[in-house]
């Protein structure tokens, strides 16, 4: 017997598109995937797991990813996950890896609940997560600042001002107002 139709047009989608595909198939979980996700494994895993058994496969993350694929598999929907912490074995290191990616089911009438797979379309985001992180930490130093300059200091953004750091000294300037957030002309009618 030759692959489903389903599982057959899946893997000509993931051949035909640049996007990063991967695709668990079967109980066992078998790993199919393009040359787009293969750049994102280190010499590792490709071409190794190509064809391999997922739980085998993936050791270091089956316990984040092995239920998610199993609650497809059983027919219960697709799911999604943003910029979700999957650690991977890559250039002979545990990395924290941040991708964002959905589960969706292949349909396949011979299989129980009927799918007889997965289709995985990804992204990895580590970069623009910890980008993410570090303008967080950037802003809490500045607002650390901020809050120990001795003279008053508030800082505004936008074309109509909207108070996004104001110090101590600033706020005892305005009669300790609340103005984080609002605009001049909301928090400081008279100066308006």
């Amino acid at each position: 017997p030759g692959w489903p139709a389903t599982l057959k047009a899946m893997v000509r989608l993931a051949l035909t598109t640049q996007h990063p595909i991967f695709i668990f198939w079967g109980p066992q979980h078998v790993c199919l995937y393009n040359d787009a996700y293969s750049a994102s494994l280190g010499p590792e895993k490709h071409p190794g797991i190509l064809g391999a058994r997922g739980r085998e496969a993936w050791p270091e993350i089956w316990d984040v990813i092995g239920p998610q694929i199993d609650l497809v598999m059983r027919g219960e929907g697709a799911t999604w996950h943003e910029n979700q912490l999957v650690p991977i074995l890559r250039h002979g290191e545990l990395q924290d890896v941040y991708w964002t990616y959905s589960y969706g089911p292949i349909e396949d009438e011979a299989a129980p609940s009927g799918v007889g797979g997965v289709l995985v379309i990804c992204t990895e985001t580590t970069r623009q997560v910890a980008l993410a992180q570090q303008l967080t930490r950037d802003r809490g130093r500045l607002a650390r600042l901020f809050e120990q300059a001795p003279g008053f200091i508030a800082m505004l953004s936008g074309p109509q001002h909207r108070f996004e750091l104001a110090n101590p000294a600033y706020l005892r300037l305005v009669g300790d107002r609340d103005v984080l957030g609002r605009t001049v002309a909301e928090a400081l009618p008279e100066a308006a």
